[in-house]
């Protein structure tokens, strides 16, 4: 639901309006982040750090390569496009950008050090 409210907050801030980000579960629930979590967690699992910083990079890289590889997967597949970033911030191709590396970084930390444990 984290995601879901991030990517609300985004639009807000990047149009001025809020817009609908249903996906394909029911609610405020995004499949991505869900499974983007199971990786984080899956990887950390008895992960040889505790370092903050190693956790927030290792986390942002593989959310952001999760989101590409999402992104990718549904266009090939698919024929569609269900999120596009162009011109942001170290936008990769649209299909991510730097603000959402870093959201993946700070939600892999939280979960790492709040969740987890």
């Amino acid at each position: 639901m984290l995601g879901e409210l991030a990517e609300e907050m985004f639009c807000w801030l990047r149009g001025g309006q809020f817009e609908s980000r249903q996906g394909l579960l029911v609610g405020p629930l995004n499949q991505v982040y869900g499974l983007g979590l199971v990786l984080m967690i899956a990887f950390l699992d008895g992960f040889p750090t505790r370092n903050g910083y190693v956790i927030f990079v290792a986390c942002a890289l593989i959310g952001e390569a999760f989101e590409f590889f999402c992104s990718y997967f549904q266009e090939q597949i698919f024929g569609s496009v269900s999120w596009d970033y162009p011109g942001s911030f170290l936008s990769l191709g649209g299909r991510t950008n730097a603000t959402f590396m870093l959201l993946w970084g700070l939600g892999g930390v939280v979960v790492y050090r709040y969740i987890m444990p």
